[in-house]
């Protein structure tokens, strides 16, 4: 998905190390659980859509196919 996004002026990867990123720097969240591609694992995308759930500054837009989208 990152080459599609590489318009925004941030772009940051959900991979392996990523797990305790401040989410808080971000103002959408877009991840893939079932193809987390380069450096990513189901569980890592996962984690974060788990976070994002219960943070209350983030809330869904899109959820579908196992892709989520979370904006402030």
């Amino acid at each position: 998905m990152a080459p599609h996004l590489t318009h925004r002026p941030t772009v940051k990867l959900a991979i392996a190390g990523t797990e305790a990123i401040d989410l808080g720097q971000f103002d959408e969240v877009l991840l893939n659980v079932r193809h987390p591609g380069w450096a990513s694992t189901s569980s890592l995308q996962q984690g974060l859509v788990d976070r994002l759930q219960r943070e209350p500054g983030f809330k869904p837009l899109v959820e579908q196919d196992d892709v989520y989208l979370f904006t402030r």
